[in-house]
């Protein structure tokens, strides 16, 4: 009597008790059979389709387990022979912190290679909750389609078994076949291809609310510095392209982590997400660097904290650069300023119902590596507590620096897209009125997110600017 044989006895003779631990052990085929079976009336379609869902989903959990408490074991030891280090592992974290849900979904919807995806979120560690979570979506279609094809095609079990195993093969053997392409030749194509190192200092400043994080580059004595100042849920990388540009011109550079973002202190309090606290922090990260003369630019939430400072400290900056940034609420460019106070409470409503979110481990995006706006939204989330980030939202939507503008006193650059959903063209041209001495740059994309977007088109603006107004000498 072959397994197969044995399978349909078992499942005949205990039904829904059976199901459960076949479910959890092999999946498709048990579930191609169920779909036999409900439809000559032996099960119950909806009781089955639970039952194998959950079967799955704990065979899932198993595969996950095994190798999150045992995959890193073995490649510690034996993954050298594979061409396998933590370096790569490292890599692979990346890739699942980045779109560990398609590569989980498409996983499982490839019969046949589903268990390695499994597994390699393991040993990443990917928060479970989020295992489940992306897991499930593929498990319900896949399930659904397979009882499907038991349900109305089920007379032919053996030849569908046949098929599935066929699947399984050709699966596996385009897995081999696409690792040994990436082995032999975009493993190479990216040695020489590989991004010229640039080397950055990470430093720390301890404050009463907290420490904070910044970088700088290499030291260039008596060279202008350039400070920038990243968006909402980013961090110092939105940067890395203008630092490396700025040590081929031999410019220094600091870039810090914002408050509540990327390295710096997280605590959960409202007071410590204001724009005036944001200001302060760059102010005792410039005194503990000893820098009384620099170039500021800032982008989108950035931008005010940037205005803020020029307009408190003119002496002190050389030339400014705005980058996607508001100095007014932008609700009042679009007509909706009545929407003001219900955003703003409705934001800090969220930001208190979520309070108790935590994450073991806050993901470090690295902005050069952005795939899109929805994509790098959601992600921005795992970056930060959401309730910090609800809070600094809102903030926004409080903005009002309109009577700071007039004294900044130096040159001044507006950088904004063609069409920015968030930075009007009417804004852009009140804040060249206000600032004396500024100008408009229209970066020809149709997107608020240039400099995470657009790193390289940002850079030749910035040092376009920054050589016509010879603040490079």
């Amino acid at each position: 009597m072959t397994p197969f044989e044995q399978t349909l006895i078992w499942l005949s003779a205990y039904k829904y008790l059976a199901l459960f631990p076949l479910a959890v052990a092999e999946g498709p085929i048990i579930t191609v059979i169920a779909g036999f079976f409900i439809s000559m009336g032996y099960l119950n379609f909806w009781f089955a389709y639970v039952i194998i869902v959950a079967g799955d989903l704990i065979g899932d959990a198993l595969h996950y387990l095994v190798g999150r408490f045992g995959g890193r074991k073995f490649v510690n030891r034996w993954g050298r022979y594979f061409g396998i280090g933590p370096n790569k592992v490292e890599s692979l974290e990346k890739q699942f912190d980045k779109r560990g849900g398609k590569l989980l979904f498409i996983g499982k919807m490839s019969h046949g290679i589903g268990g390695a995806f499994l597994v390699a979120a393991g040993i990443v560690k990917m928060p479970f909750d989020k295992f489940i979570l992306s897991n499930m979506l593929a498990t319900l279609i896949k399930s659904l389609l397979l009882l499907l094809l038991g349900f109305y095609f089920g007379h032919a079990l053996a030849i569908i078994n046949t098929y599935l195993k066929k699947i399984a093969l050709i699966s596996i053997g385009a897995a081999i076949g696409a690792f040994l392409i990436y082995f032999f030749y975009f493993r190479k194509e990216r040695k020489t291809n590989k991004r010229t190192e640039f080397y950055l200092e990470k430093k720390w400043l301890d404050t009463f609310n907290g420490r904070l994080c910044y970088f700088t580059g290499q030291k260039f004595p008596g060279r202008p510095t350039v400070v920038l100042l990243h968006g909402l849920s980013a961090n110092h990388t939105t940067w890395n392209a203008a630092a490396r540009a700025f040590a081929k011109m031999n410019l220094n550079c600091l870039i810090p982590d914002l408050r509540g973002h990327g390295h710096s202190d997280k605590s959960k309090k409202l007071a410590l997400y204001k724009f005036p606290v944001f200001t302060q922090d760059l102010r005792e990260i410039l005194l503990k660097e000893n820098l009384s003369k620099f170039i500021l630019g800032g982008y989108s939430f950035g931008g005010p904290i940037a205005i803020d400072y020029a307009a408190k400290y003119p002496d002190s900056v050389d030339g400014l650069i705005l980058i996607s940034a508001n100095y007014l609420n932008p609700l009042q460019y679009k007509r909706l300023s009545l929407l003001t106070w219900p955003i703003y409470f409705f934001l800090h409503f969220l930001a208190f119902i979520l309070l108790w979110q935590k994450r073991k481990e806050y993901f470090y995006f690295d902005q050069e590596t952005t795939t899109g706006y929805w994509a790098s939204t959601f992600t921005g989330f795992t970056t930060m507590p959401i309730s910090i980030n609800l809070w600094m939202l809102s903030e926004i939507a409080r903005i009002d620096l309109s009577s700071t503008l007039g004294n900044i006193a130096c040159p001044t650059l507006i950088i904004k897209s063609l069409h920015d959903p968030f930075l009007s063209t009417a804004e852009a041209q009140s804040m060249e009125q206000k600032i004396k001495n500024s100008i408009i740059f229209i970066i020809q994309e149709k997107t608020h997110f240039l400099a995470s977007e657009h790193q390289e088109k940002i850079t030749k603006a910035i040092i376009d600017f920054i050589q016509k107004e010879n603040l490079c000498a």
